[in-house]
């Protein structure tokens, strides 16, 4: 659990682009950490450019590298304040197999159109009976997201 809120952490509070990493770097390694083989991935909204329903590594990978990271992460200008995070909330034990868990982001950054970009999101998860991440569904406020992905935000 330790290791999974370190991750979150990192995320929420950009620290992965200025240790140098990149998001996609870094998403790839929650993947591989946390996640099933066969493991389902959807991003919730209609009519929403960065909704996604996936199955498997190599597709959810593929799906972050490509479309997530560049139409998300790319948008924030990670240099400017504000850049404020509130250190994620787990509910529930990600440790425990076969359950579910959530956890809560909220956080401050700024856009690269120097706007203040509000980001709430939740990931809902469910663990196999390996305590593997086997379906993991991300609620965001997707009209704000899209205003940061069209330039408006």
């Amino acid at each position: 659990m330790a290791e999974l809120h370190k991750l979150f952490s990192t995320f929420s509070q950009f620290q992965l682009a200025k240790s140098g990493d990149s998001q996609s770097e870094s998403l790839i390694h929650l993947i591989d950490t946390f996640a099933a083989s066969n493991a389902k991935f959807k991003v919730v909204g209609e009519g929403f450019e960065l909704a996604a329903d996936i199955q498997g590594l190599d597709s959810i990978k593929e799906w972050l590298q490509n479309t997530f990271v560049p139409g998300y992460y790319n948008n924030l200008d990670v240099a400017q304040a504000p850049s404020v995070s509130d250190t994620p909330e787990v509910i529930g034990n990600p440790a425990t197999p076969n359950s579910s868990f959530a956890i809560v982001f909220h956080s401050e950054l700024t856009a690269k159109s120097g706007k203040p970009f509000v980001n709430d999101a939740v990931f809902v998860v469910k663990t196999n009976s390996h305590g593997k991440w086997a379906d993991v569904k991300l609620y965001l406020d997707t009209l704000n997201v899209q205003k940061l992905t069209s330039g408006s935000a």
